[in-house]
């Protein structure tokens, strides 16, 4: 395991890519792993190895490089709310662009930066750095984010430890309504709206919502009017909303969940099969920054409601 070793208190430097190219802080680091092996040997950056992996980036950073890294320890991924760090976890794309915003090409150590320099990083954007002095202590923060361990040597570049996730400029995590519009649910939509629903479930939440698909609503024989009668829309479609984000992977067959309508669903599991009453799962873990989407293929009725009745409703 590589041994940490800070230059300076709490002082990280960085140059430019185009500094860089001319030849600041050119070739590898000093270190024996590479930067992955690094921060896998590294207890505080475990998430951080686990969010590489899940953005299939660990080849590039495994490889020659050289790279400097901003290296989030736990807390700071702990510190983003939980639905967005599950997100960003279960998000490929935008995992990537987060992750690739951490890392600039060439091996940079600290001693050559000046304050309000920018950075340019692979994610494209830059960082800005931004330096300051008192009490003959130096920090060096990399947006907002300080660094807190600097000049953390491996074969391939160099990591700086930071105390913040940083975002790219106009990075934005969806809530479940923008989700839902990017996954074509314009019936679902249409009931938030008509419900007035739709800014609740862009909230922090965090929630989980059992979304009937467009055909699932169409199979409702008087839609149409249900769509109008606002109270009676308003408790259908909070039958479908569940405080909390439950995944897939933690829901208990058998188990009755509380629905924001005030009644229960049953969760059913067999095998791979998952149903929330009688209507099946086609699709689960649509995430969104506040919580998650499970399509499902038929709408649910709370007990006692008009449109329960076989003679109102075909499923």
């Amino acid at each position: 395991m590589v041994s940490a070793r800070a230059v300076a208190p709490l002082v990280v430097a960085l140059c430019g890519l185009a500094a860089f190219l001319q030849g600041c802080g050119g070739g590898g680091g000093g270190g024996s792993d590479d930067l992955v092996t690094l921060a896998g040997n590294t207890k505080d950056l475990s998430t951080l190895v686990t969010a590489l992996t899940d953005a299939g980036l660990v080849d590039t950073l495994s490889g020659a490089g050289p790279f400097t890294v901003f290296a989030p320890t736990n807390e700071a991924f702990a510190a983003l709310p939980p639905a967005q760090l599950t997100y960003l976890l279960n998000t490929k794309a935008e995992l990537q662009k987060v992750l690739e915003y951490h890392v600039v090409s060439g091996a940079v150590k600290s001693g050559d930066l000046k304050n309000g320099e920018e950075v340019k990083t692979l994610e494209g954007a830059n960082v800005t750095v931004k330096i300051t002095t008192a009490a003959n202590a130096t920090t060096i923060k990399i947006n907002d984010a300080t660094v807190k361990t600097a000049n953390v040597e491996a074969s391939n570049g160099v990591v700086h430890i930071i105390n913040q996730v940083l975002l790219p400029p106009g990075f934005k995590i969806p809530t479940i309504p923008e989700v839902a519009a990017a996954n074509n649910f314009t019936t679902l939509l249409t009931a938030l709206e008509a419900a007035n629903l739709g800014t609740t479930l862009s909230g922090a939440g965090p929630f989980t919502v059992f979304a009937p698909t467009n055909a699932a609503f169409a199979a409702v024989p008087n839609i149409a009017a249900i769509l109008k009668d606002i109270p009676e829309l308003k408790k259908i479609l909070e039958y479908h909303v569940v405080a909390g984000e439950d995944l897939s992977s933690q829901l208990k067959d058998g188990e009755q969940v509380e629905t924001l309508e005030g009644q229960k669903v049953n969760i059913t599991i067999s095998g791979s099969d998952v149903s929330v009453n009688t209507a099946k799962v086609i699709k689960a873990n649509v995430v969104a920054g506040n919580g998650v989407i499970h399509v499902i293929d038929a709408v649910l009725i709370p007990s006692g409601k008009m449109i329960q009745k076989p003679k109102v409703i075909v499923v």
